[in-house]
């Protein structure tokens, strides 16, 4: 977009530009002596202003790069979201193989938490949600009430807020899960699965809980409350989501099987991408007004 309005601007400079050339080249024309300078010089002045505040539009925008953390492994920081402040957040494997989330915020990264956590969005108070990663132990029994016959520990998958220098689950107790989103009315949504259950998905503002039902994936909220998320099935059909009102509605794919919606704004459009017919390519899709327009891809463009 960026790009795009600069390039735009900048043609229309030129054009303008191009104007003022022609009509003072024109009018010097029927000028001698003293009036030729002045108008010659006027003309200077002015394609010297054009250029300046072409110039000057340039150097509003810029790349920068955030660099490579000491103490990461290659390719560093995976930036997963940004709010209006334009903090960022984002995770990355440590030298020792664990995976830390982290936040760029003035100028600099830090380190959210020393133990294993991923960050996954952040509201405009900075406010972050993602999970954690903690060690428990599964016991494996041959039949429903007969003896254990295994055990092993694994790391389990938590669904957390971060909250004053340290990520708090969500959900008490043994669960595994995920939280995806969260908007500025501290409304977080995601999914979790409680005492070894079918996956839920979840809202959770100030503690009030909204069960999303099974099999429902939350990925993104908007500050309307606005729900999407993706079917979670056994099945090879996974679909996009989203819940409104109460209601969950099926937004369909561009014609395969499969599809994840990413990002919903406040006013309810919806990006992701989704699966083509026969499900022969994955393109970029953006979902308005009931309708789902297929991006293609970035090696199309």
């Amino acid at each position: 977009m960026i790009e795009g309005g600069l390039t735009s601007l900048l043609q229309v400079s030129g054009v303008f530009c191009y104007e003022i050339i022609d009509f003072c080249i024109t009018r010097c024309h029927h000028f001698s002596g003293m009036n030729a300078f002045r108008c010659s010089l006027n003309l200077i002045i002015s394609v010297a202003i054009i250029m300046l505040l072409a110039i000057s539009v340039q150097a509003e925008f810029r790349l920068i790069n955030l660099g490579i953390l000491d103490g990461v492994l290659p390719p560093g920081v995976n930036r997963v979201a940004i709010n209006d402040r334009g903090e960022i957040i984002g995770n990355g494997l440590s030298t020792n193989g664990i995976q830390h989330a982290y936040c760029y915020s003035q100028g600099a990264f830090r380190c959210l938490s020393t133990n294993p956590w991923t960050a996954a969005a952040i509201n405009d108070a900075g406010q972050i949600v993602g999970s954690r990663w903690v060690l428990v132990t599964n016991i494996w029994f041959s039949s429903p009430g007969g003896p254990p016959v295994s055990t092993n520990v694994a790391f389990a998958q938590q669904p957390v807020l971060f909250r004053n220098g340290l990520p708090v689950n969500l959900f008490p107790g043994v669960n595994y899960g995920d939280a995806m989103g969260i908007n500025d009315n501290d409304e977080i949504v995601g999914s979790v699965s409680l005492n070894n259950g079918l996956a839920h998905g979840f809202a959770n503002q100030n503690g009030l809980i909204t069960d999303l039902g099974s099999g429902f994936m939350a990925t993104g909220v908007n500050n309307l409350g606005d729900i999407i998320g993706q079917s979670f099935t056994f099945s090879l059909v996974v679909h996009p989501l989203l819940y409104h009102d109460g209601l969950t509605q099926d937004l369909g794919t561009l014609g395969g099987s499969t599809g994840l919606p990413t990002a919903i704004n406040d006013l309810g459009e919806i990006v992701g991408w989704s699966t083509t017919t026969s499900n022969a390519e994955t393109h970029a899709f953006l979902y308005s007004q009931g309708r789902m327009q297929d991006l293609g891809t970035l090696a199309a463009r």
